[in-house]
């Protein structure tokens, strides 16, 4: 289509016009499909650990082909429904599909068969994925942080409540992720009223099981404090560092057990103290753990400030734990990078069983660019999926097709090429 008025601009007369040349402003992400295609081999990941129940007697388009295409727009960056209709047709993805996509409707459908698959078959399958990359690496410890976080319903979405924590209606899902590695782990999708640890334990016990062979530690915020993890730490020999929740006992012994020559101290710097409490919830009096307790005054306050954990590290320094176990705040990171570049939250079906379809698809979809990440670019140049996008996939180009050979033409601008083709080479060989 050409606009048939034309314009001057700069001492020359414009017209714009959209031919039917083969570009893409995509080009660039033909690397990370073939990084999942060639390197991750993930249409036989997908046979593998996530067997769908098709009754199809006739169709185009497979389970795994549309596992791939769905991954690729989350990576791409295109997370709404709609945008698979949209794309079906670009250049570089039908090159890297090797057809057409499909439309949106058969992505819905796909969705749906997807429903079937279990919370643990899918938990099992984002396990294998970690546990492949953490084999390849040679990792012998892991941290395992937890967490949860709140997604957004809209309407009378099935299981939808409120949650007192967030003050809105949502879904409450459980979140672990290992912290060298950025990956996530097992996740859950709950309804939004139920507390922060609630079945924990289901989640946790067999992702313990399938890691049997690494030394691991378990950090977590005061809503993780259960006989349910501190017994699975005793049977499965795991450490754990984990906030607790105030109260007032609690309070008082961290309270007394500041030393009182701390409040004579000039306020004009910042003061730590470190303690170690006598201190057992009834829940948990048999068991061997440390309570510990940082009394903090921040410069120019009067009233000192008091955080204990739970832990089942005997020797560690109590400075030493409290420095651990603030670094957990890179989780918040890891869940606002998934919610923000991977649509993770993103709640637009009615059913319950769909949406924690969706949730786990854009965990797959995260997990796969960390692993591209860690394999091709250095460390010190990693960056978040938006910048990612910008550098690499984002990339206007066209597809040449001449005597019996395809070539994908970038942008003669295009300054990083550099790197994107010593990339595409090593996921090539």
């Amino acid at each position: 289509m050409t606009l048939t008025d034309s314009f001057k601009f700069n001492k020359h007369n414009f017209k714009i016009s959209q031919s039917k040349t083969s570009l893409s402003n995509d080009a660039g992400s033909s690397l990370i499909q073939m990084f999942m295609l060639k390197k991750l081999n993930i249409k036989q990941f997908f046979r593998d650990f996530l067997p769908v129940s098709d009754n199809r007697k006739f169709y185009i388009y497979s389970n795994e082909f549309l596992f791939v295409q769905v991954l690729t727009l989350l990576i791409q960056g295109y997370h709404v429904d709609v945008h698979h209709s949209v794309k079906r047709n670009d250049e570089i993805n039908k090159l890297c599909w090797g057809n057409t996509g499909s439309s949106q409707p058969t992505i819905s459908r796909f969705l749906e068969r997807l429903s079937h698959i279990s919370h643990e078959i899918w938990n099992n399958a984002l396990i294998e994925l970690a546990t492949q990359f953490f084999t390849a690496q040679g990792y012998r410890q892991l941290v395992l942080d937890i967490d949860s976080t709140h997604f957004d319903t809209y309407g009378h979405q099935e299981k939808t409540a409120f949650n007192s924590h967030y003050g809105t209606m949502g879904y409450h899902p459980l979140i672990i992720t290992e912290t060298q590695s950025g990956l996530v782990l097992p996740l859950l999708l709950r309804s939004g009223e139920r507390y922060t640890s609630y079945n924990v334990e289901k989640v946790l016990e067999p992702l313990i099981e399938a890691l049997e062979g690494y030394s691991l530690i378990l950090r977590g915020d005061s809503g993780f404090v259960t006989p349910a993890i501190c017994s699975l730490s005793e049977h499965h020999q795991f450490d754990f560092v984990i906030r607790l929740k105030k109260n007032s006992r609690l309070n008082k012994l961290a309270d007394e057990a500041i030393d009182p020559v701390l409040f004579d101290k000039n306020i004009d710097h910042e003061i730590c103290s470190y303690e170690e409490l006598d201190y057992r919830a009834d829940t948990w009096k048999e068991l061997d753990v440390r309570v510990v307790s940082e009394a903090k005054r921040s410069a120019n306050e009067l009233v000192f400030d008091t955080t204990e954990l739970v832990t089942s590290f005997k020797k560690l320094s109590i400075e030493d734990l409290f420095r651990f176990y603030r670094q957990r705040g890179e989780m918040e990171n890891i869940i606002k990078e998934l919610k923000e570049g991977f649509a993770f939250g993103k709640t637009d079906s009615s059913s319950f069983e769909v949406n924690q379809v969706r949730m786990y698809l854009s965990a797959f979809a995260y997990n796969i660019i960390q692993i591209f990440k860690h394999d091709f670019i250095p460390r010190n140049k990693w960056t978040g999926i938006t910048k990612l996008r910008f550098d690499y996939f984002h990339i206007g180009g066209r597809i040449v097709k001449y005597s019996r050979q395809i070539t994908i033409v970038l942008s003669a601008n295009y300054e990083k090429y550099e790197s994107w083709a010593s990339y595409m080479m090593a996921v090539l060989e």
